[in-house]
């Protein structure tokens, strides 16, 4: 990859304040949408996770390359 990043990219969401309208479906969309960011960015990352900080169970979503070469993501 260019830009001196490696094979795998963490990004993690801190300081999202506590509100009813940020639901775990919300919080999700977030992990998910920053992943497929990324992930056309910088679509050779063989690893992008999300963790939408202060609990990783309420918005993480991890996604990688498969062996077909497709790209994959998945809630945790």
């Amino acid at each position: 990859m260019s830009q001196g990043l490696g094979e795998e990219i963490i990004i993690f969401v801190e300081g999202l304040l506590e509100k009813p309208e940020r639901t775990d479906d919300v919080r999700k969309k977030l992990a998910l949408n920053l992943v497929d960011e990324a992930h056309q960015s910088f679509p050779k990352t063989a690893l992008i996770e999300c963790i939408v900080r202060h609990n990783p169970r309420q918005g993480f979503c991890s996604g990688k390359i498969q062996e077909d070469g497709t790209f994959w993501g998945d809630f945790k």
